[in-house]
């Protein structure tokens, strides 16, 4: 197994771990737990949510725009990983806004972007950069 191979099968073990991870607990804040009592300014919560989910969105694109064809390996694991970051943690706000303050809006949107943005970067949009040890996709 070559070490480009290697380093792309990591890329989609983090791909499902972090997805993974946002459904796991949509899951649990959804069916197990339930929103909490409690007094939580909801307004706050929202903006935050929305500036974090449009940041995920912007960024996303903005840095796999900026990734190039003679990018190495390493960069385009970076810029896989560091999309999914963003579209997992304005996720996971969404879900403790619907946790704290029983606010379904955040959490049902932030997992449509979630959705979204894991599904538009996906490993497989990142795979020429590891094909067969190139260091350049379609090399």
């Amino acid at each position: 197994m070559s070490q480009r191979s290697a380093s792309y099968q990591t890329l989609q073990l983090i791909y499902m771990a972090l997805g993974g991870g946002v459904l796991l607990f949509a899951v649990i804040v959804f069916l197990v737990i339930g929103p909490l009592e409690g007094e939580t300014d909801l307004q706050v919560l929202r903006w935050v949510w929305l500036g974090l989910a449009l940041t995920a969105i912007f960024a996303a694109g903005l840095i796999r725009g900026r990734l190039t064809r003679d990018a190495t390996a390493a960069q385009a694991q970076t810029v896989a990983v560091t999309t999914w970051g963003l579209a997992e943690g304005q996720a996971l706000l969404g879900l403790v806004a619907y946790l704290v303050a029983g606010d379904s809006l955040p959490a049902i949107l932030g997992l449509v972007v979630a959705v979204y943005l894991f599904a538009r970067h996906r490993p497989a949009t990142f795979e020429a950069w590891f094909r067969n040890g190139a260091q350049t996709p379609g090399a």
